[in-house]
């Protein structure tokens, strides 16, 4: 508890993107690595580094649990999706991750959507099973340049007005 209470929620910087890379990284390497085949892992991130976030932190849609001047996770949200959380793999378990679905939910529960959708990876269904969110079925995200697939799923949590 007393973790939670010294995270602060705020926007990311543009200069972060790399730190924010660099935790995404060591969070699927080691909160993915039982839910998938090594070659997915290290294949998630073969086509893409840090700038693969500045687009999304321009506009705003990427914020930061921040912890003593370090970054311990991150969300990004989209109108009606949470569409990343990830967080530091010595601080799963901890409440970073309610800490950040909390406030993204937040964030989007200002646009009166009914519904927010997520694509979880297979290690987190169970965390947002417990958040309200069901399944509504499997996919594949694909990278932007096609060449990396991870098997995901396609979860939804009901709002009502």
């Amino acid at each position: 508890m007393m973790l939670i209470r010294a995270l602060k929620f705020r926007p990311a910087l543009i200069s972060e993107a790399a730190e924010i890379f660099d935790l995404h990284v060591a969070s699927v390497r080691s909160l993915c690595a039982k839910a998938y085949p090594r070659n997915t892992i290290d294949s998630w991130f073969s086509d893409r580094d840090a700038s693969f976030y500045l687009r999304s932190i321009k506009k705003g849609a990427v914020y930061v649990a921040e912890l003593r001047r370090s970054i311990a996770g991150f969300i990004e949200v989209n109108p009606g999706e949470i569409t990343n959380i990830f967080v530091r793999p010595e601080l799963s378990k901890k409440g970073v991750g309610s800490f950040l679905l909390q406030n993204g939910l937040d964030i989007l529960n200002r646009g009166k959507r009914c519904e927010i959708l997520i694509e979880a990876t297979l290690n987190a269904v169970p965390f947002y099973c417990k958040k309200g969110f069901r399944e509504t079925g499997r996919g594949e995200w694909v990278s932007p340049t096609g060449a990396v697939k991870i098997p995901i799923v396609c979860m939804k949590l009901d709002r009502h007005p």
